[in-house]
């Protein structure tokens, strides 16, 4: 599996991505697999990667949840939940996989 992250994404990379589902992770473990994130820049995402894996675009970011979009409502980063855009099914899945993948090489190396 190759991984690209790409923190000052050029916008033609991004474009024509869309939402692809959720993930069931952690903001340190996203740290950890993808690097450190890029600056939302605008009020409904506060963090945000833009990858390659394998060739395929994923984003991954935190859809309203900030203070800026709803001060009422604002999550902490550690308990945001995460979003999966991208320009294919597959994103979601490649973006699962590589966190799945880093789970269990801590695993592993933990016993």
């Amino acid at each position: 599996m190759i991984i690209n992250t790409f923190n000052h994404a050029r916008i033609t990379l991004v474009e024509g991505t869309s939402g692809q589902g959720l993930i069931d992770t952690d903001y340190a473990t996203l740290k950890k697999v993808f690097g450190k994130p890029a600056d939302g820049g605008s009020d409904k995402i506060r963090k945000h990667w833009t990858i390659k894996i394998d060739g395929v675009v994923c984003t991954i970011y935190d859809y309203k949840q900030g203070k800026k979009y709803s001060s009422k409502y604002s999550v902490p980063l550690k308990y945001a939940n995460w979003s999966v855009g991208g320009n294919s099914k597959l994103s979601h899945t490649l973006v699962q996989g590589a966190i799945d993948n880093y789970n269990l090489r801590i695993k592993v190396e933990n016993q």
